[in-house]
């Protein structure tokens, strides 16, 4: 019997770091014979999968990965030993990774500018241009 998915907790996470994900539906196997997955499918062909941990009968938990590509919106799908299960909830599927920064250097400048600053993270898109 497959079972069915219909929400995940949070809703998004940033590029440059795991975030741990509960998925809540029904009829998820506790005996440990099944193998379920994450699978995050970004809209440029992007995928990556992860293993996950059947907390009980209506839960399931596993973590978005350091996501290494621009940011953007991925479709999660849970997958029940090689089958994709059924997303039957009334938000979406789509988990969204977006881009953020996680350190900044910065030696001292002038008052009027031009000093480099050096921005650390995830999610940024190499074909566009950043400023501060």
């Amino acid at each position: 019997m497959l079972s069915a998915w219909i929400a995940v907790t949070p809703t998004f996470g940033y590029a440059h770091e795991e975030t741990a994900l509960l998925i809540t539906g029904a009829g998820f196997d506790t005996k440990g014979s099944v193998v379920y997955q994450c699978r995050f499918s970004g809209v440029q062909n992007n995928t990556l999968t992860v293993s996950s941990t059947v907390v009980n009968t209506t839960a399931v938990r596993c973590s978005a990965p350091v996501w290494p590509f621009a940011a953007q919106d991925s479709t999660l799908v849970l997958v029940q030993d090689g089958t994709d299960l059924p997303y039957v909830g009334v938000a979406t599927d789509t988990f969204p990774f977006d881009s953020s920064w996680s350190s900044m250097s910065v030696s001292d400048g002038p008052a009027e500018g031009g000093t480099i600053v050096r921005i650390s993270g995830g999610g940024f898109d190499s074909s566009l241009t950043y400023s501060c």
